[in-house]
């Protein structure tokens, strides 16, 4: 089983402040790692731990992450790219070359490789923690996306309020297609794709739970802001290729229970370690 573990949870077990029953939930980590749990971690979490200024918490959380040695979830971007060619080859017969879908990587260099930039070999969680805490600019960028989401909820709620959602939502389609694939709007792909949604919805998991993800954001009430673009990210890969998610996020744990219940997936989604329920283990009960 694969589960993601949100950042919270992290520093909640390993890092600064320390839960009170963070002896316990290490605990509990350990064995159902032993027991066959596999842990997922992103990119995300780098971004989030680098903008600390706790040295401590940094090193303690950095240590707990090399000693479980998680799979690293890639690049959300690269993931529903490869859904999208995957549903248009299956259309198409007559396709010489299927394309495949790799929503995991074995290392932190093999998954920065899944975001088209720099990669090196043998680079880790610690490393690139400190590349980016020592890089202003590096984060700057990110920020200035996370911005972006934040607007794009209040924009997706104005227009549900006016009733106008179903009018914006295959030009928002549209435009999310063209950007992952890198083709121009207008390309008949990427109109097929739009006029096909919930086809393309039932065969691409991470864009489902995306779709799921903002329209639970724009129902909801909640102010959006910049903190909750990463919350995304971490749902995103959680919901969508993992068996369960970790998450002492209030909101954001129910905004995931109603897209797993709206897709009819099957997804742990608890507050602690111990709630997980791993086949074979007799480790708690899920909430």
């Amino acid at each position: 089983m694969k589960i993601y573990l949100d950042h919270n949870v992290l520093v909640g077990i390993g890092g600064r402040p320390r839960w009170p029953d963070a002896d316990a939930q290490l605990t509990r980590l350990v064995e159902l790692a032993h027991g066959g749990a596999q842990w997922v971690l992103s990119a995300i979490h780098i971004y989030e731990l680098a903008g600390s200024g706790d040295d401590r918490n940094v090193t303690e959380y950095c240590n707990l992450v090399e000693a479980i040695r998680p799979l690293w979830a890639n690049n959300p971007s690269a993931v529903r790219r490869d859904e999208l060619l995957c549903f248009l080859a299956s259309l198409d017969g007559s396709a010489t070359c299927t394309p495949h879908v790799r929503p995991f990587s074995d290392t932190v260099a093999q998954m920065w490789a899944s975001y088209a930039g720099p990669a090196w070999i043998g680079d880790t969680f610690t490393n690139s923690v400190g590349v980016q805490r020592g890089n202003p600019q590096m984060r700057e960028r990110i920020e200035r996306a996370a911005k972006q989401t934040a607007a794009a909820i209040t924009t997706g709620r104005s227009a549900r309020q006016a009733g106008s959602w179903k009018t914006v939502e295959p030009i928002a389609n549209a435009s999310l297609f063209a950007s992952l694939l890198g083709w121009n709007v207008t390309d008949r792909r990427i109109q097929e794709l739009v006029t096909r949604i919930r086809d393309v919805r039932k065969d691409c998991p991470m864009l489902a739970v995306e779709d799921g993800l903002t329209e639970a954001r724009g129902k909801d009430a909640f102010a959006p802001k910049s903190s909750h673009a990463p919350d995304l990210q971490h749902a995103m890969s959680a919901l969508s290729y993992c068996d369960g998610f970790v998450t002492e996020d209030k909101n954001l744990g129910e905004h995931c229970r109603l897209v797993v219940r709206r897709l009819g997936i099957s997804r742990q989604i608890v507050k602690r370690v111990s709630d997980l329920i791993i086949p074979g283990s007799q480790i708690g009960s899920a909430i």
